[in-house]
């Protein structure tokens, strides 16, 4: 009888080597899943916390009208790009957004219920275009 090629003989031998040490091996993937994280709150502290401040937003510009007559009141164009869901997911993060500095700020006065948008003085830019009474925008009609 013929013997097998030397590739295959040396296919079993790796595989009845790695049969051998496939417990131990095994023993030790039991122990290092156990002691990962399984949950984001299972992470230390500092840790969180450093997630936390890297999703925090980059720079933003807020649009805002200033309107003359009314004693030069602002108000923001658009509000949903600016809403930040970090400051709503837990007290964790809403308190890492407070401590970057950011402030609530340009409530809706039209609805009371409207807590405004996160604000960072220092980093975020106001875009404004004052418009007066004689301002009236319209597209040219050909």
């Amino acid at each position: 009888m013929s013997q097998p090629p030397s590739h295959i003989e040396e296919a079993r031998l790796a595989s009845s080597t790695a049969q051998i040490s496939t417990p131990s091996t095994t023993g030790q993937t039991q122990v290092d899943q156990a002691s990962k994280p399984k949950n984001f709150g299972d992470l230390p502290l500092e840790l969180r916390e450093i997630i936390w401040m890297y999703a925090l937003p980059s720079p933003r510009v807020f649009e805002a009208l200033v309107y003359e007559s009314a004693g030069l009141k602002m108000q923001l164009l658009e509000r949903r790009h600016l809403r930040m869901p970090l400051a709503h997911v837990c007290f964790e993060s809403r308190r890492i957004v407070k401590e970057a500095g950011y402030i609530l700020a340009f409530q809706d006065e039209n609805r009371p219920d409207d807590p405004g948008v996160w604000f960072h003085p220092q980093k975020d830019v106001i875009e404004r275009t004052i418009w007066g009474p004689g301002d009236i925008r319209h597209q040219d009609i050909e």
